[in-house]
Formats: structure tokens, sequence, C-alpha cells
């Protein structure tokens, strides 16, 4: 993912939230509490769908392949 991150013309303070956003999830992934049932889940989540704004999550974008499933299926991707 790093990789893909780095092609993105982005401001390097963006790229730093978004792998610390990616490096938070991939170390806490296991406590997380998921919550049984169907969400919305987004199914095409990186770098390039996510906007920063200022240094904070500004939106997801692109959602076309979205649908309701577990929260952890989405993470499995």
């Amino acid at each position: 993912m790093r990789i893909g991150l780095a092609e993105i013309n982005m401001e390097l303070e963006s790229k730093n939230a978004v792998t610390a956003a990616f490096d938070y999830i991939h170390t806490h992934i296991d406590s997380l509490d998921y919550q049984t049932g169907a969400k919305r889940l987004h199914n095409d989540l990186h770098p390039k769908n996510i906007i920063i704004n200022e240094g904070r999550l500004a939106g997801i974008i692109d959602w076309e392949c979205s649908q309701f499933g577990e929260s952890d299926f989405e993470l499995s991707h």
C-alpha cells in the first residue's frame, strides 16, 4: 500500500496522515470490537479514494463498488 501512496500527488503532511491511519488500523486490528450485522462497505478503500484536507480526513469517494456486509470483510481486501 505504501508504494501506491508514494505515487499519489499529495502534500507530505497528507501522506503522513494516511500512513498513520493505516498503521493504526494494522496495529490495532485485533482489538477492534466489531458489531455483528450488515453495514455499508466501501469495497475499494485505498489512498486514492481518501480525501485529506489540512491534515484531516475530509471524505471518502468512489462508492460504486459498495455493498452491505460484515465490517471485517472491508479490512480483508
